[in-house]
């Protein structure tokens, strides 16, 4: 699937050769789908920790 604009890049399969993108309409500003975004963005902590870059990465069944 060729992505366009404000498309969700979330990868739902990753074949080897070709990845499978959600491609589900994002709001401004995002590379996610609301769905998508709260499964990978965590707010950095506020307890003074340095914080990280804020996302994880989903473990694949």
């Amino acid at each position: 699937m060729k992505l366009r604009a404000r498309q969700c890049r979330y990868v739902t399969s990753d074949s080897g050769s070709e990845a499978i993108f959600c491609g589900g309409q994002t709001k401004e500003g995002s590379s996610w789908c609301p769905w998508h975004r709260q499964l990978v963005y965590t707010k950095p902590s506020s307890s003074g920790a340095k914080p990280g870059r804020g996302f994880i990465v989903p473990k694949l069944a």
